[in-house]
């Protein structure tokens, strides 16, 4: 009888160890599946923030792009105002170089009329 109250109780241990050891078995597929997750999660992260830093270093490029692009356009208005002035100037002299030659050739017909 006192055997058969040990074995009832092993038994009843052993049941407890068993099911405390699904239990435990439940826990670790619970935490496995969470780190499969979680990596999943820092996986997209990860994605998205290389997505994220390259999108900056191709914004950054642009606007590299855009300031060169200024400069040249600034160095490109300053010739065409250098060109502008030199034309100007050129005009005056062809108009002035009119003005003498027109007095010159209204003296000589003046002249030619006396």
């Amino acid at each position: 009888s006192q055997m058969s109250e040990q074995a009832k109780r092993v038994l009843e241990q052993e049941l407890e160890l068993s099911r405390q050891e699904g239990q435990l078995a439940e826990v670790q597929d619970r935490l496995e599946a969470s780190e499969l997750e979680a990596s999943s999660r820092k996986t997209d992260l990860d994605q998205k923030s290389f997505a994220l830093e390259d999108a900056r270093s191709q914004m950054s490029e642009q606007a590299k792009r855009v300031l060169e692009q200024e400069l040249e356009l600034t160095r490109q208005e300053g010739q065409l105002a250098e060109v502008r002035d030199r034309l100007e100037a050129s005009e005056m002299e062809a108009s002035s170089r009119k003005n003498d030659f027109d007095q010159k050739s209204f003296a000589l017909e003046d002249a030619r009329s006396q």
